[in-house]
């Protein structure tokens, strides 16, 4: 018996519907990427964030509330903390989210660095917003840590 070994291109494998064994034709085909449809597909997530505002590595099982790496977590939880923050200060100034303002933000630029700017529309493009300039500058005077921290989610 003869053997034959075929070596499969990367991304690619045999196309059994439109190969023919015995005229030796044997056509390849594009694996198309399965993209996860849920959350439990995502596999290595065994960071979390405990009760008590801790990171936790967790490996026994997948849970929704999990993420990747111990950067991530601490991200998330320095977001989650950036917003409730963000909306004690304006609701000090006074913001109404049925009315037009004009904002003042807080953003990571293209360069990965912190960046202070102004807009005038009727919704929040960015997550760090503020009615008043002096706001938004006390606001990154105090919390710039923690902008630091979320970096990757802003």
């Amino acid at each position: 018996m003869k053997k034959l070994e075929i070596e499969i291109p990367e991304g690619y494998e045999i196309d059994v519907e439109n190969s023919d064994i015995k005229t030796g034709k044997i056509q390849f085909k594009k694996i198309e990427p399965m993209y996860p449809i849920d959350i439990s597909k995502v596999k290595n997530r065994h960071y979390y964030i405990s009760d008590s505002g801790k990171i936790v590595e967790h490996t026994i099982f997948d849970h929704k509330n999990q993420v990747s790496t111990k950067e991530r977590a601490e991200a998330l939880l320095a977001l989650s903390q950036l917003v409730e923050l963000r909306d004690a200060y304006n609701k000090i100034d006074g913001y109404c989210p049925k009315k037009q303002h004009v904002l003042f933000y807080i953003k990571i630029n293209a360069k990965n660095e912190i960046e202070e700017g102004i807009y005038n529309i009727d919704w929040n493009k960015y997550v760090l917003f503020f009615l008043k300039p002096s706001t938004r500058d006390l606001f990154l005077e105090n919390f710039k840590d923690l902008i630091e921290r979320a970096k990757e989610l802003l």
